[in-house]
Order: structure tokens, then C-alpha cells, then sequence
């Protein structure tokens, strides 16, 4: 098992290559109540976020002839909170109970998820809307890095990379299968129905989250029993606990690579479709489907051989995945062909994902993960964003093939470079350490550790 401050010596030291226990089977893992009440409560999260989104896809698109310009600004604004607020809610994390902030963002979700129809119904103002999908975005914030940090308080950190599979697993699935639910919702009820709907699904996920247990570190305690350690304090200890280990700023890196990547896959799998392979709304549900489909599999296959997991084989290989099915669409592939590109780009996605949150988890100490997640957050989503703009602005001058073979090669780049990534020795202070060396500073004189860190 890891140590909660690993000797990191970059990517080809333990830390990528420990193995996860053998013979454990999923039905093993459920036995974790804790675990389950959690997988239970993002099951059914994603189930329900489904309908929210395709309610605002018929309230907006639909009913008032929007090309997607207003869904692209509620999209932003629900983004925003995490770069705004980031540092502040993982601080918060760290500080105070995960379990009650999931609780309280759950809730809270839920009464606003309620009142989008009476709202619009009442209004029509996609201003007031807006506005209110950043309220949802604040809490949606809040919850984010609470839920990537609790989840190493329930589970072993060998079983890290099988819970991480599996929530990706049923995610994934939930999402396809809500996204249907949802639009046979409409059909039958109407489409006030599916707000109601995913409230409800909000207060359930709320009520699993409820019977979770799981016990703070005695590094939690050391720094939220302080009384005198500021949200601002805990801010430069999070931000000088990243930049003197290059081990993870290279993994925020990566997770931004993964961020710009995905962007323009998003945008690049309409347009081609929609462009180049003139397909309609089936059809573009297929190309969809079927990126999904390979999401899934991918999932399935690292649960399949979570004990034999090199973590940096798993990095390059699936970075080299991505870019060599997206450098095909060089070649202009059929329909048919996209979907079997799709597929195969999908399992290199998830395993990407799965493997990158698998090792933030292991390698954070547990009273810096809320305020590390909340940078990953920053930077991912602020590279998604920008790179979504991005994305939009290049598509007016070159065609989606191009920008495919653009993004596969930048895949094909960061799998070379992971590969011949060496070694290198990194001296790693403990948290305690860096809050000596911060209270030296308040107190108007020099730390025993000012000297390594400069």
C-alpha cells in the first residue's frame, strides 16, 4: 500500500507499478457498504442529470429555435463556479465533514433543479436561467472534489482503480440509458415532468450519500482544529505542496492534455457527422452511442485485469489509443467506419480517466486532496472551456478531418513523451512542514525549511 506522502521518483517508480489485489471480484467490493451507498448515489445521479439536460434541450432548442448559442452559455456558466470557486470549496473539503457537504450540495441541488420549469414557464428569460444554472453549478463544484476525496476514505487504495472502473462503468451507462428514459419522459409527460424527475433523483442519491461511514484522517484533524489557519493559508499550502512535486504537476498537466483533447473531440464527432457524413439526429445519437459503448468497454477492461495494472504502460497506451484512431479520420472514414473509431478512441478515453483519478487518489495526502481535486479542476475545466472556443473558431477555416488529425497527433506527441519520461529524484516535504514554514513566515521570521523550498 502507498504511503499517504510517497517518495515519488516519477512515473516509473512504484507509485505506476504496484499491483491491485488478486482474486477480488466486484461482488467483494460491494460488500463495502459505504462503497455501495456511494456507487448507488452516482448511479443515480447520472441517471437524473440526463433529464435535466434534455428538458433544457427541449425548453431552449427546441421551443424557442436556439442553434445551440444559448445551451453553449448555459453549459458555460454551470462550468464557471469550478474556476471561480475551486480553491475555496476544496478547502472546505479538507476542513469540514465530505459527507455533509455532498449532503448539503445534493439538497440544495434538488430545489433548484425544481424550480427551472416554474422559472422558464413563468419567464421565458434565458438570462434568469443562466443564473440559475450557476447557482447549480456552485453546488455542483462544491460536490465534485468532496466525492473524489471521500471515496479514498471508504475504499483501499488498491481498490482504488476497481471502484474507479466501476463508477465510470454504471456512469457511463446511466447516461445512456437516462438520456432515452428522459426523451420517453417528455413524450408521455411532458417535459416539466423530467425536472421533477431528476430532483427526485438528487433527494435519492442525497439519502445513499446519508448512509455512507467512513472516519477522518489525523491529518484532516491537525489542520481544521487549528484555529488560527485561514482558508487562505490552506490555499498556499495546497498550491506549494503541488509545485514542489513535479510528479503531480506533470499529472495536471496530463489531465489538461486529456481536457484539450476531449474538447475537441466533442465538438469534432458533430461536426464530422453532421458535415462530412450528413447524418441526422439518429445518426448522430449513433456516433454518440456507440463513443459510449467504448467508454464502457474500456471500463470493463481494466476491471477485468485490475491486478495486472502497470499505471504508466496504462498512461502511454491509452494516450497512443486516442491519437491513432483519431489521426484515421485523415483518411475520411464511412459512417460505419466512425462508429468502429468511436469504439476504439472511447476505451482509450476511460482507461485515460480512470487511470489519472486512480493516481491523484493514491498519491495525495488525505488532508490535501480537496483543495488538489479543486485545482484539477480549475485547470481542466478552464482548458475544456477555452479549448471549446477554440475548437469553434478553427472549425470556421479547416475541416473536421483536419482538426481530428490535429488533436490524434497531439495524443500521439504525449504518449512519446510519457514513455521516455526518466527518473528523477524529488525531495517531498510533509504537510506539517509546510505549515511550519508558513507559520515562520507569519511570525516575521525564517523556517527551518525556508531554505529547500526558496
Amino acid at each position: 500500500m502507498l504511503p499517504s506522502e510517497p517518495n515519488m521518483d516519477g512515473f516509473i517508480s512504484t507509485t505506476f507499478t504496484l499491483r491491485s489485489k488478486k482474486g477480488r471480484f466486484i461482488p467483494e467490493l460491494f460488500k463495502n457498504k459505504s462503497f455501495f451507498a456511494l456507487w448507488m448515489s452516482q448511479l443515480i445521479s447520472a441517471l437524473g442529470d440526463r433529464f435535466t439536460q434534455m428538458g433544457m434541450m427541449t425548453f431552449i432548442m427546441i421551443a424557442s429555435q436556439d442553434r445551440g448559442g444559448k445551451m453553449a452559455l448555459i453549459a458555460f456558466f454551470s462550468l464557471l463556479p469550478f474556476l471561480l470557486f475551486g480553491p475555496l470549496f476544496g478547502t472546505l473539503v479538507d476542513r469540514y465533514s465530505r459527507k455533509n457537504l455532498m449532503l448539503f450540495a445534493d439538497v440544495f441541488r434538488a430545489i433548484l433543479v425544481a424550480f427551472i420549469p416554474i422559472i422558464w414557464m413563468s419567464t421565458q428569460s434565458v438570462i434568469l436561467i443562466i443564473v440559475w444554472f450557476f447557482m447549480l453549478g456552485c453546488f455542483t463544484a462544491l460536490f465534485s472534489p468532496a466525492n473524489m476525496s471521500i471515496l479514498t476514505n471508504i475504499v483501499e487504495k488498491e481498490d482504488l482503480l476497481e471502484a474507479n472502473s466501476l463508477i465510470m462503468t454504471t456512469g457511463i451507462g446511466a447516461t445512456l440509458v437516462g438520456t432515452f428514459l428522459a426523451g420517453a419522459a417528455i413524450k408521455i409527460a411532458g417535459v416539466r415532468s423530467v425536472f421533477f424527475i431528476n430532483c427526485l433523483t438528487y433527494l435519492i442519491s442525497a439519502f445513499f450519500i446519508f448512509r455512507i461511514i467512513y472516519k477522518k484522517s489525523d491529518r484532516t484533524d491537525i489542520i481544521s482544529e487549528n484555529r488560527y489557519q485561514t482558508f487562505i493559508n490552506d490555499i498556499w499550502i495546497s498550491i506549494n505542496y503541488i509545485r514542489k512535486r513535479r510528479l503531480i504537476v506533470r499529472l495536471l498537466l496530463l489531465n489538461g492534455m486529456f481536457s484539450f483533447v476531449s474538447s475537441f473531440a466533442y465538438i469534432l464527432i458533430l461536426n464530422y457527422g453532421a458535415l462530412a457524413l450528413r447524418q441526422d439526429s439518429l445518426g448522430m445519437g449513433a456516433l454518440l452511442f456507440c463513443t459510449g459503448f467504448g467508454m464502457i468497454t474500456g471500463s470493463l477492461i481494466l476491471l477485468k485485469r485490475k491486478g495486472k495494472v502497470n499505471y504508466k504502460k496504462a498512461l502511454y497506451l491509452s494516450y497512443l489509443i486516442i491519437g491513432f484512431f483519431y489521426s484515421i479520420f485523415f483518411f475520411g472514414p464511412s459512417f460505419y467506419l466512425t462508429l468502429a473509431i468511436l469504439i476504439c478512441a472511447g476505451i482509450g478515453v476511460s482507461i485515460l480517466a480512470i487511470i489519472l483519478d486512480s493516481i491523484f487518489q493514491r498519491i495525495i495526502p488525505d488532508d490535501l486532496k480537496g483543495k488538489v481535486f479543486a485545482v484539477r479542476g480549475i485547470l481542466t475545466n478552464g482548458i475544456f472551456l477555452s479549448s471549446l472556443l477554440l475548437a469553434g473558431f478553427l472549425i470556421k477555416f479547416l475541416s473536421p478531418s483536419t482538426l481530428f488529425v490535429m488533436t490524434g497527433f497531439v495524443g500521439i506527441l504525449t504518449s512519446v513523451n510519457i514513455f521516455f519520461y526518466r527518473k528523477q529524484k524529488i525531495h517531498v516535504p510533509g504537510t506539517e512542514e509546510l505549515m511550519q514554514r508558513w507559520a515562520g513566515r507569519s511570525n516575521g521570521r525564517a523556517s527551518p525549511t525556508d531554505s529547500k523550498f526558496g
